[in-house]
């Protein structure tokens, strides 16, 4: 993929997964093999591993909005700079990093 296909797909992740809660977009946007470098504790590989960090996510913060500032790339690596709205609503879910 180019480096305006990244940043588009990050744009879409962040836009459908995250402020749509359409978290069956990981599925596309995340190869079967893709390492999360930030996962939680026994969290599962793949894109299984990240909608069930993701639905854990959405369900701490319900009212979770993000908003793009910027985005750069260089070759397969982007970065976001973004500014996110919550407020946490307590919940079971343990998180372990």
């Amino acid at each position: 993929m180019s480096v305006e296909e990244n940043k588009a797909l990050i744009r879409r992740v962040f836009e459908e997964v995250l402020n749509q809660r359409n978290v069956a977009v990981i599925d596309e946007a995340f190869a079967p093999d893709s390492v999360d470098h930030s996962a939680w504790e026994g969290q599962a590989p793949g894109p299984a591993g990240v909608k069930e960090a993701v639905s854990g996510v959405l369900d701490m913060f319900p009212d979770l909005r993000v908003t793009i500032e910027s985005v750069i790339g260089e070759g397969d690596h982007v970065a976001t700079r973004e500014t996110d709205r919550l407020r946490f609503r307590g919940c079971s879910l343990r998180l372990a990093r």
